[in-house]
């Protein structure tokens, strides 16, 4: 069994474990290892020029043909600075993966097809009534209106 001072050294380090644990989950990058390793493929995006030079490939990558990388990364860039994430190489593959496609240029000319379904048929709207039409209706209702009359008389 444990003395006090042991279990409060321990639990010392067992707090600063889950910390850097937690630092890395949020970040993703792994502050000690970073230091340690140079960098790779899925490293910080970080060089200016290394940069513009990725995102060039990329664009010119047919893999990405439909999508404006250039755009598309200053999105992801935006959206990991909000969650105070960093952005990395690796991040933002799978970010254009699930980024779509601008489907209007020469090779892709698709259009979205109109949803069918009951739900978006158009109601028919009926055209007004003529003039006729209404005093038929209108005598109809007096006609209506004068047996009611009469019935309600008849009953008192």
């Amino acid at each position: 069994m444990l003395s006090e001072e042991e279990r409060r050294e321990y639990k010392a380090k067992w707090i600063q474990h889950k910390r850097r644990q937690m630092s890395t989950k949020s970040t993703g990058v792994d502050v000690q290892r970073q230091m340690s390793t140079a960098p790779s493929a899925s490293s910080s995006v970080s060089s200016s020029s290394s940069v513009s030079e990725w995102i060039k490939e990329l664009s010119t990558d047919k893999a990405y043909e439909g999508i404006n990388v250039q755009l598309e990364y200053a999105k992801a860039i935006r959206w990991y600075k909000e969650r105070r994430r960093t952005c990395t190489r690796r991040a933002f593959i799978n970010w254009l993966n699930k980024s779509d496609r601008n489907m209007s240029n020469g090779q892709f000319d698709l259009k979205k097809p109109a949803p069918t379904g009951p739900a978006y048929e158009r109601a028919l709207i009926p055209d007004p009534p003529s003039e006729e039409e209404q005093e038929r209706a209108r005598e109809a209702m007096r006609e209506h209106v004068g047996k009611l009359k009469t019935q309600w008389t008849n009953k008192s």
